[in-house]
């Protein structure tokens, strides 16, 4: 064999080493394949009228690994419109087809709507073989519902069991435009989207924050024209609040007010009393337009003044539209209503325009004549029983040379403005200001809240030294 020869034969080995020493790289693979083709699950235009659309997704696995496999399906993006309006839940279903596997465990369920969380469609052999399935989707129409493109997203996981092989993650967009029904499409939310409305006493309340206010409001949203007038009520219709004892509140304290629309009139502002029977909130156009609005409920000093507890009771909003056969009634939400009003029992003592006691009756001689000084007491209480309001004195007036005034020479007594809510006694004669506890205020039976003004009287006799003089006292709530 010639030079030329040999170097050619050594060309050609050295190509076919590199041809049978190329590794071969395993597959792990996993396609999803709309029934309508593309990439993404459409559901088209939906009316009311329409069935249930159904529509099937096949999955193809492809895996020459040897290795076990699951196929997980999760919901990425919940269905949503573009105001961020998420597809009620139950609207939306899904269920792996039965025997539509070769190989492998292909988990079968009921019909059931599309969570959010990961769950095990399918299963391969020990040795996890390639395979195929599909799974069904169901989307139902209802009437009402609210019209509007909705998108969302789900993914298909295919995850290796024994293996450190990567994950395959395969997303799908769905999509679904719904058309407005014949029916009315009214949507009524609370603040944090619950099915109930929460008034609880605010934590400072009575801490010299007179006429605060925490309430609670809804939104109300006509989201298709009517094509006639109509109407939106609220009503306890005879779930008032009450406590677990039976007690009804009395709810006149709370204001019910409508900020103005944009069509249509708004009810005047007037009080949740009016629930007990039907309460107007809103009027629309003759053409009975389309219509957003907020409704506040806003608690005035007298609600959290009630005897304390949590009453419960149900409000219910409801629709009279306009038509040719008639008023139709058509009931829109309902709303458990809660009012937790705290337990109070608080005294508050003023004088001299601030807070705390503050007498002065400055230097008294016996010709100075008598001097008085004022403190005004203000009780917050809701327990529902009896008190008294006591005053308690640490001793004589005294002065600094420890001169001490008679008792009979330094005088209480108690006054209420005219027009206050009765209490069952006031100490109303000038009485001796005694060391100890003295009752100066006794309130009603229903132990309501009362405000007095104690007037004290500081004497001196021809023959007492001229001075400052002192004493401490002090106020509390005591029930009888």
């Amino acid at each position: 064999m010639d030079f030329k020869a040999i170097r050619k034969f050594s060309c050609l080995a050295i190509v076919f080493s590199l041809i049978f020493t190329t590794p071969a790289w395993a597959t792990l693979n996993l396609t999803a394949i709309p029934e309508d083709g593309g990439f993404d699950l459409r559901f088209g235009r939906i009316s009311p009228s329409d069935f249930k659309v159904v529509k099937q997704v096949t999955l193809q696995v492809v895996n020459d690994t040897g290795e076990q496999y699951r196929v997980l399906h999760r919901l990425v993006e919940p269905l949503r419109s573009a105001e961020g309006r998420e597809l009620p839940s139950g609207q939306f279903q899904m269920y792996p087809l039965v025997n539509s596997n070769t190989t492998g465990s292909l988990l079968t369920f009921a019909e059931a709507p599309v969570g959010s969380f990961d769950n095990v469609v399918y299963t391969s052999s020990g040795t996890g073989e390639g395979d195929s399935f599909r799974v069904v989707y169901t989307l139902t129409p209802r009437e009402p519902q609210m019209p509007g493109t909705y998108r969302g997203r789900i993914a298909y996981v295919l995850v290796p069991v024994n293996s450190t092989a990567s994950q395959v993650v395969v997303n799908m967009t769905v999509t679904a435009e719904l058309a407005a029904g014949t029916q009315p499409v009214v949507e009524i939310t609370t603040q944090a989207d619950r099915d109930r409305l929460v008034l609880s006493s605010p934590d400072d309340f009575g801490d010299g924050t007179a006429g605060i206010t925490e309430g609670a409001e809804i939104g109300i949203r006509v989201v298709t024209p009517l094509g006639a007038s109509y109407r939106i009520f609220q009503t306890f219709d005879g779930m008032e609040p009450t406590n677990a004892d039976g007690r009804r509140l009395d709810v006149s304290p709370v204001r019910v007010k409508a900020d103005p629309a944009r069509t249509g009139v708004v009810a005047a502002e007037t009080t949740l009393n009016e629930a007990r029977g039907r309460q107007l909130l809103y009027t629309s156009d003759l053409n009975g337009s389309p219509a957003e609005l907020v409704v506040r409920y806003v608690p005035g000093e007298d609600l959290w003044l009630q005897e304390a507890g949590d009453y419960r009771g149900r409000l219910k909003f409801f629709m009279e539209l306009d038509g040719g056969s008639g008023v139709e009634r058509q009931d829109l939400r309902t709303l458990d209503v809660v009012f937790e009003l705290a337990r109070l029992f608080d005294i508050y003592v003023t004088s001299g325009g601030q807070e705390g006691v503050q007498l002065e009756f400055g230097d008294v001689s016996a010709k100075t004549g008598p001097r008085t000084s004022e403190v005004t007491i203000r009780t917050l209480t809701n327990f529902g029983e009896p008190y008294h309001i006591v005053q308690v004195a640490s001793g004589p007036m005294m002065s600094a040379e420890g001169v001490k005034v008679p008792e009979e020479d330094f005088t209480v007594r108690a006054a209420q403005e005219e027009g206050a809510r009765a209490a069952s006694f006031v100490l109303k004669d000038p009485a001796p200001v005694k060391q100890g506890e003295t009752v100066v205020c006794t309130s009603d039976p229903e132990g309501h809240p009362v405000e007095v003004t104690l007037v004290y009287e500081l004497k001196m006799r021809p023959d007492s030294k001229g001075g400052r003089y002192t004493t401490q006292l002090g106020y509390s709530l005591v029930l009888k």
